[in-house]
């Protein structure tokens, strides 16, 4: 239950509204009661124990009774509103401390802000407290004595609080058949605090004017300092919450009018927003909104009763204080004689004005693009920005072919690509112009590593291996973005809107399709990282299970070529319903000639299992030749998970036992150089290409192991019908080599499926589960592959020349500081194509072999080895 307060404008609607509640309330068994009012007469029919204040009907020692409803006490015979504090008395002997005198503060319960001037002074006075540091430095307790200055000036103030219960506030502040209302809000600033009070301005048909305070409000200014003009915009910003607020609870629709004496904050507030700082635009962009249609007018400092909000006075300077219970004297006048505000200087408030990032260059095109897109928010509305224009110049220049109703996708489209053009040809005009001369690009160019080329619009485009692909244009030769442009952070916070938040892996892909953005990964994981959708959302649980999952590393060779083989994993098989699951690894092999993929589901990791898998493979691919792995150091970091794996290799009883199997079928074993896993870089993206997605796909869930023996053999058939290269130069012959025809002599066709991706998996039968698994990884993995076929996959200049002789510095992360490790070149094996990767080096404790990736060959005199 709770006090109803309201009123009429008349006698006979107070009556029709008494009876109405009365009667409505008492059909449900609810009683009114502690009626009161202003006017005896709307009272007549109401018995005794129903009124707030009954008829004197004996001694009554308060001549004005008084009736409490929301925190306000109403005299309904005066008709006025008082305060009714409990301040105890000033006590000079009393120890003061921040419990204390927090106590006396919070009784000063003003939620209309009437006397809003003093309750910031007690604000003031509770924001020092809270700084306030003992001899040792630390913040003062509750119970800890204040200062004595600080005691004195609180005592100062105590004194006059009792003065707030003699003031008397008029409950209704609009003249009796008023035909005009209005508002005025003031609003100031100072160090201290600001705030902001309003007023509501009647006038009468003989011409009479009241003026009345209606509310108020302030806040203390924060600790840490700012300038006066930006306290000046808060207070701003206060005063137009306090008018929104006053408007939803009176409902009046009434002409208002905002003061303010800062000539700077009143310039800001009448610019567009996005001129200023991000610190003022915000707070002018919520003051446009709020205000529309509302007059800003400013007004001199000694005629703003705000001030005294700033500043905070005592009781005392407001009991009998018409300046502000009234508000300006002029307020009454006409409106002729009210302040002329008058523009402000533009040299006002440019301190904060927005900064824009300039750009020293002489071209007219840079300066373009800088002002177009630094005005624009989203890519949609750039594109339809210069679509427009595009179109309204075509009507210039020929008026009868003017174009009519709602832009076409091929007028967007062409937009697009023009300021794509014009940002390339700000960002790249070195390799424009030596593309155009059919030169090269620079080797310090960011687009060495591709095959750029110019297309028939005129846009840099990049050239990769995709030209025979069934894709689309702009999949196979995507347009080039530079990095750490606006146009290219624009273009990815378009997609991961469209793609519902998209992570980053799905928003880069997705954005490849189309454009080739230049440090593209970063990007995608600035904008999902800054998208407070993403932030709040993000499936650790998940990115923990899918992180990174040690694997480990052999080499095998096939009598046609070397094969490589992994592990990854773990997988989890569920062997029957309600049994626990297991664990399960998986061994790949990877042709090295033809790139083909073969896939073994084991058990463990241990001695056992790996010679089945080998034997498998072998009575499946044909008998291995050779057989190559690492020294075995490089499965250190994967102890955890793979302890059994790292017994193989290091334990001589399970190493013999490989060997002797090895030897039995004729293969011969090699090692690469300790500390080179770049040796295996083939092998290591077939793991990638498989472990990346089929974890992603099947996640921590158990699979049945027929399952899983199913979901591997399609994947190694998605991952083996990859394109390779062209079979022919035939331009009718759109069928690419494949690694499938060099296992089966054609390509791999697939059964016709359903598309299963979008039903809910608890929908699915069991083998409609794994296609629905399958069909997932098909389409992660192949959108991610083509992408990846962009880049050189050789080396773009010529590599360093390692002689015998030379004197070098191993890398080694065990060596203690001021410690180097020095070698010398007695022995280099070059490959096949005459390059040397790895050298025979003699140091200090005797010979061993390292990759040259993990030398650092010293300068030589006369010599430019150090340039290369």
């Amino acid at each position: 239950m709770d006090d109803v307060i309201t009123g009429c404008s008349n006698l006979e609607e107070a009556r029709k509204l008494q009876n109405q509640l009365d009667e409505m309330t008492s059909s449900g068994g609810f009683r009114l009661r502690k009626w009161a009012s202003n006017c005896a007469e709307v009272l007549h029919g109401v018995s005794d124990d129903n009124l707030a204040i009954r008829p004197a009907d004996g001694i009554n020692l308060d001549p004005d009774p008084s009736v409490k409803a929301l925190g306000l006490t109403w005299l309904p015979g005066s008709d006025v509103f008082r305060f009714q504090f409990h301040v105890p008395p000033v006590d000079p002997d009393e120890v003061l401390t921040k419990r204390k005198v927090l106590s006396i503060i919070a009784t000063l319960f003003d939620p209309l802000g009437f006397i809003g001037a003093t309750t910031t002074a007690a604000k003031v006075f509770m924001q020092l407290l809270w700084t306030l540091e003992d001899e040792g430095g630390k913040k003062l307790d509750w119970d800890q004595p204040l200062p004595s200055t600080v005691g004195e000036s609180w005592r100062k103030l105590h004194v006059q609080l009792p003065i707030l219960n003699e003031i008397r506030i008029d409950r209704c502040v609009i003249l009796p058949n008023a035909v005009e209302v209005e508002l005025h809000c003031f609003s100031d600033a100072s160090m201290k605090a600001y705030g902001a009070c309003l007023y509501v301005r009647s006038l009468d048909k003989a011409g009479n004017v009241r003026v009345q305070l209606l509310s108020s409000k302030s806040k203390v200014a924060p600790l840490k300092t700012q300038s006066i003009p930006r306290l000046e915009l808060s207070g701003a910003l206060l005063s137009a919450q306090l008018y929104d607020k006053v408007r939803q609870a009176t409902n009046l629709q009434v002409r208002t009018t905002f003061w303010v004496d800062s000539t700077c904050a009143l310039r800001w507030i009448q610019a567009t927003p996005s001129t200023w700082s991000v610190f003022v635009a915000n707070r002018v962009a919520k003051v446009q909104a709020i205000t529309e249609g509302c007059e800003w007018r400013h007004v001199a400092g000694t005629d703003n009763p705000a001030d005294l909000i700033s500043r905070g006075v005592g009781p005392k300077e407001i009991i009998n204080n018409d300046f502000w219970w009234r508000g300006p004297s002029w307020l009454t006048e006409a409106r002729s004689n009210w302040p002329i505000s008058e523009p402000a200087p533009l040299e006002v408030g440019e301190e904060e004005r927005r900064r824009t990032a300039v750009v020293v260059t002489t071209s007219a095109i840079a300066e373009f693009n800088d002002r177009l897109i630094s005005t624009t928010k989203s890519y949609t509305t750039l594109i339809r920005r210069v679509a427009i224009w595009q179109r309204l110049i075509r009507s210039l220049q020929v008026p009868e072919d003017r174009p009519k109703g709602f832009l076409k996708a091929e007028e967007l489209r062409m937009a697009e690509l023009t300021l794509i053009r014009k940002v390339q040809e700000e960002v790249f005009p070195d390799e424009l112009r030596a593309i155009r001369k059919k030169e090269p690009v620079s080797r310090t160019s960011p687009l060495r590593w591709y095959h750029p080329y110019i297309c028939q619009n005129g846009i840099l485009r990049v050239g990769g291996r995709l030209r025979h692909s069934d894709e689309t244009e702009d999949t196979k030769h995507p347009m080039i973005l530079p990095a750490r442009h606006p146009l290219t952070r624009m273009v990815f916070e378009q997609h991961h809107l469209r793609l519902l938040h998209a992570g980053p892996q799905l928003l880069l892909a997705t954005v490849r399709q189309r454009y080739w953005p230049l440090g593209g990964r970063n990007v995608a994981r600035q904008v999902v990282h800054q998208c407070l959708t993403c932030f709040r959302s993000k499936p650790r649980q998940v990115r923990q299970f899918m992180g990174e999952l040690p694997t480990s590393r052999v080499l095998v060779s096939r009598p046609f070529s070397k094969t490589g083989v992994d592990y990854f994993g773990p997988v989890y098989l569920r062997p029957a319903p309600r049994k626990a699951a297991v664990k399960a690894y998986v061994a790949l092999f990877v042709c090295m000639c033809t790139k083909a993929v073969h896939m073994e589901l084991v058990s463990d990791l241990s001695t056992e299992r790996f010679l089945q898998a080998l034997r498998r493979f072998i009575a499946r691919r044909g008998r291995c030749t050779e057989l190559y792995s690492d020294n075995g150091t490089n499965f250190v970091g994967a102890r955890n998970q793979l302890q059994e794996l790292l017994v193989l290799w290091k334990d001589a009883e399970h190493r013999q036992d490989v060997a002797r199997f090895c030897a039995n079928e004729g293969i011969n074993w090699h090692f690469n150089p300790p500390g080179s896993p770049h040796f295996g870089g083939l092998w290591e993206a077939a793991v990638r290409s498989a472990k990346h997605h089929i974890l992603r796909v099947i996640g921590s869930n158990p699979v049945p192991h027929e399952d899983m023996a199913t979901l591997l053999v399609q994947v190694e058939g998605c991952l083996n019908s990859r394109p390779l290269t062209p079979m022919s130069d035939d331009a009718d012959d759109l069928e690419p080599l494949t690694p499938a025809h060099f296992l089966i002599g054609c390509s791999l066709q697939s059964f016709p499926e359903p598309d299963l991706r979008q039903i809910p998996t608890n929908r699915l039968k069991c083998y409609q589960l794994v296609q629905q698994q399958l069909q997932h990884f098909w389409q992660r993995w192949k959108r991610e592959y083509l992408c990846q076929l962009q880049a050189r996959s050789k080396r773009w200049k010529p590599p360093v020349q390692f002689e015998l002789g030379q004197l070098v510095v191993i890398q080694d992360k065990n060596q203690p500081p001021m410690r180097w490790r020095m070698g010398r070149i007695v022995n280099v094996h070059p490959g096949a194509d005459g390059v040397v990767r790895v050298v025979t080096l003699k140091t200090a404790a005797g010979e061993l072999k390292r990759a040259v990736e993990n030398l650092c060959l010293l300068p030589i005199p006369n010599s430019d080895v150090c340039d290369n």
